[in-house]
């Protein structure tokens, strides 16, 4: 046990070694938290309004819609613009939003003012992530991604937790302003940082000349590598399976566990803890385990943890389960985002980053709009059920059809030649 301590405490030392990195981490804990109360205080509203799967699907829906139309645009000037700078303006603009929130009432109004959220929020994702290897050296990339994974599940742990508390022993106009104040401290500290710049050796003018003639830019990179297909592969079993789970796990507590607004926080932060349990589980074991063994390992159990999660009506049995599934979701998707940044070049990462939704996001989509009218007809407990064991079963699938892919694509190269 001692010396698991020394391995995880030596691996995350150097992380944190400089006053940038825990300033910039410090800054995207805080955005990612805010972002997530307005993601789980606007879902709570709106189901105790509407009451239906179909209205959480239709929620989640809006965000997808955002990126996947809006995802190769914004890779764009992600990768041309300065990246500081968007960080600035989208905390700034997700404040605002915010506090027209004490303005508006109904779901008219919530379905609005989250359209505009998930449209900054398109901006802001891969500008956060791209910001990081503007910090950290290449040889650093695992660490600090699972640094920042751990940030990401401590916004999700504290999200609900905080969002809970707000909608329970807060008025309205009271919440908002807390919630706000998030982006905001997380746009004084980043103003304090010093990135390092894109492409230094670039003109700009190159840039805004290439931008345009290069907006499939990401997504022809993305197909064009093995190592990326074979993620791009797996983020669309994923999706097709379990992306109902997003706007479902209101449904699954509320509706099948019976339970209350502040069980469902408990339950989405028990669900988080898992992850940045995973996040850093994942940061210790990169030089025991290959990263293949972390990706199918920790994916085939998240499945399978994920499928017999309805089959008690027992919340106490249903934290467990979720808590667990989610631990090693991450230790799989700390692996294979690190490794997307390893192969990705700097001046093409935003693209990369913002164009992948295009590409998963629409299974995603049409996934949760089959599964919603489904939970609400035979019972969200069978949606999760099948789904879960679905998911499972056709792992291996994702393996033998990236080998596929790339046996094919040489024996064409080799015609050719």
């Amino acid at each position: 046990m001692a010396a698991n301590g020394i391995l995880f405490t030596s691996h995350f030392a150097k992380v944190f070694e400089k006053p940038s990195y825990w300033r910039y981490w410090l800054a995207y804990t805080l955005s990612a938290i805010g972002f997530e109360l307005i993601t789980f205080a606007l879902m709570v509203v709106l189901f105790d309004l509407m009451k239906t799967s179909l209205s959480m699907g239709s929620f989640t829906a809006i965000s997808m819609f955002c990126m996947v139309i809006f995802g190769p645009f914004v890779g764009i000037y992600v990768d041309a613009w300065d990246r500081k700078r968007i960080f600035l303006v989208c905390n700034i603009l997700l404040a605002a939003l915010i506090f027209s929130l004490k303005y508006l009432v109904g779901p008219f109004g919530i379905y609005s003012v989250w359209f505009l959220a998930s449209l900054v929020f398109v901006f802001l994702r891969p500008v956060r992530v791209a910001l990081i290897t503007n910090l950290f050296p290449v040889e650093d990339y695992f660490k600090a991604n699972s640094a920042f994974m751990m940030s990401l599940n401590f916004s999700k742990i504290g999200g609900p937790l905080i969002g809970g508390a707000l909608l329970v022993f807060f008025s309205r106009e009271w919440a908002m302003n807390i919630i706000l104040s998030f982006f905001l401290l997380s746009c004084v500290l980043v103003s304090t940082l010093n990135f390092h710049p894109v492409s230094p050796d670039r003109p700009k003018r190159e840039i805004s000349k290439w931008q345009w003639q290069n907006l499939t830019a990401g997504i022809r990179f993305i197909l064009s590598h093995e190592r990326l297909r074979f993620f791009i592969l797996v983020g669309f079993s994923w999706r097709l399976f379990l992306a109902c789970q997003l706007p479902l796990y209101i449904v699954f507590v509320k509706n099948y566990l019976g339970g209350t607004t502040q069980e469902y926080s408990l339950f989405m932060t028990i669900l988080a803890l898992g992850g940045a349990v995973g996040s850093l589980i994942a940061g210790g074991v990169e030089n025991l385990i290959s990263r293949n063994r972390m990706i199918y390992g920790g994916l085939g159990i998240s499945y399978l943890l994920f499928a017999i999660l309805p089959i008690s009506q027992s919340y106490l049995l249903a934290l467990i389960l979720i808590g667990l599934s989610n631990l090693f979701f991450y230790i799989a998707h700390v692996a294979i985002h690190s490794d997307i940044q390893k192969v990705t070049p700097n001046e093409i990462r935003g693209k990369v980053f913002a164009s992948s939704p295009t590409l998963l996001i629409p299974i995603g989509l049409v996934s949760i709009l089959i599964a919603t009218p489904l939970a609400d007809t035979v019972g969200v407990q069978w949606v999760f059920l099948c789904s879960g064991f679905m998911a499972l079963v056709t792992l291996p699938l994702v393996g033998y059809m990236s080998r596929s892919f790339t046996r094919i694509a040489r024996t064409g190269r080799n015609d050719e030649i």
